[in-house]
């Protein structure tokens, strides 16, 4: 599991909120852990562009530095990682490339969830929110936008699963050599729409499960509308672990206010869903013979169940 967190505010941030439940995860599946902290290109350099660019100079760098290193899976640092999460890499074929789709296979109705964001951030911020903008970009326009051929899907680039030993992965190299510090793309030098059409074109995509990288703007717009008005939400960590517990990474992509509130996920480890997901997942090894036990009661008084002979 690999990382990037240039920069002090977030790398604080990433240590503070999400390190533990990453940690976690790595020691459940006997997986290694790196974070890199510092520019893998001199910021002098024509084709320094935004840390998030960087995440393409990891398959070079795990090589010249951690040469037995076969296999690898890059997550943005705003993504938490629930206690049910299984092995990642038992889902990805060798010589294939893992994304997950934002545009297509989604547990909702894209052009109602884009209704909703925007029509929650434009009452939320007094009008500031355009009810109309690039958030409805179809899929074609998005990449002629950035004059580059449409492709049939779009990942968020903030989860990628490829092999180190993939012949074919220097290719990362040479995208990113590609674009100086002034590429232009619709997120103010982004590197996503780029790297969608690269990826795509050269390599076997397997197309994750949305559960891998459950976008917490869908996640909002669709179950937790409060989340919006974050200056009265009360609720947020006990609503993201009701959503880790169906979820496998949950990813807070975005700038706006509803996205930061994962920055205080430190009291999930007090949320009573939160934890009794791991308990879960144990108690999934049990086998059950569907055996009747009589009628089963429950006194919130005594806390106690109850049995009666059938």
């Amino acid at each position: 599991m690999v990382t990037i967190a240039i920069g002090e505010k977030t790398l604080k941030d990433w240590e503070e909120n999400a390190l533990e439940l990453w940690l976690e995860y790595c020691q459940r599946w006997d997986l290694g852990l790196i974070c890199i902290i510092d520019n893998l290109v001199e910021e002098s350099s024509i084709i320094w562009k935004k840390a998030t660019w960087q995440k393409l100079l990891i398959p070079t760098h795990l090589k010249g530095v951690y040469p037995n290193i076969r296999r690898a899976c890059y997550l943005d640092t705003d993504i938490l990682i629930s206690p049910i999460a299984q092995n990642i890499f038992l889902n990805v074929s060798e010589g294939e490339v893992g994304l997950v789709s934002m545009y297509k296979s989604l547990p909702y109705e894209r052009q109602d969830t884009l209704d909703r964001i925007s029509y929650f951030r434009n009452l939320t911020s007094g009008g500031l929110y355009p009810l109309d903008s690039s958030l409805y970009i179809s899929l074609d326009d998005l990449y002629q936008y950035h004059n580059l051929s449409p492709m049939d899907d779009y990942a968020c680039m903030g989860l990628i699963v490829f092999d180190v030993g993939n012949p074919k992965i220097d290719l990362f190299l040479s995208y990113f050599e590609k674009y100086t510090r002034e590429v232009s793309s619709i997120t103010n030098g982004g590197d996503q729409t780029h790297l969608n059409f690269h990826i795509q074109s050269d390599f076997e995509i397997c197309w994750l499960d949305y559960k891998w990288q459950a976008l917490w703007i869908y996640e909002a717009a669709n179950k937790y509308p409060g989340a919006f008005w974050t200056e009265s939400y009360t609720s947020g960590m006990q609503d993201i672990a009701s959503n880790l517990s169906s979820n496998y990474f949950l990813h807070f992509a975005g700038s706006w206010p509803e996205s930061q509130i994962w920055k205080d996920s430190k009291s999930l480890r007090l949320d009573q869903v939160f934890l009794s997901l791991a308990g879960y997942e144990e108690s999934k090894k049990l086998v059950r013979l569907g055996k009747p036990v009589g009628t089963i009661k429950y006194s919130l008084n005594s806390k106690l169940a109850i049995q009666d002979e059938i």
